[in-house]
């Protein structure tokens, strides 16, 4: 996942004058997840999504939205009628992830 946003990054921000948008950013992880997910290959999800229950009691509510509309919500609508998010990845979300 590192290596595919980094790419990514590097694409979409070229220079240091263009502005970023956290919420595409977050689009472009939400993406990733979702192909990964087709593809079967889950073995990092539980450190990803940990990692997003451990970010989320620490951060002010504009964080706690971008994590809730930019990742999850996200993840919801790239994945379409393809994926059912609630029971596909409730193997891998916790409590405050489970409410965004």
């Amino acid at each position: 996942m590192k290596d595919a946003f980094a790419t990514d990054l590097a694409e979409e921000y070229n220079d240091s004058e263009t502005i970023r948008l956290y919420y595409c950013d977050k689009g472009e992880i939400a993406r990733f997840i979702v192909t990964q997910f087709l593809n079967r290959e889950t073995s990092n999800f539980q450190s990803f999504f940990d990692k997003v229950e451990e970010i989320c009691p620490g951060c002010d509510a504009e964080i706690v939205t971008l994590m809730g509309v930019g990742l999850f919500e996200n993840i919801q609508n790239i994945g379409g009628p393809v994926i059912d998010y609630y029971s596909s990845f409730d193997q891998w979300l916790k409590p405050i992830s489970k409410s965004e």
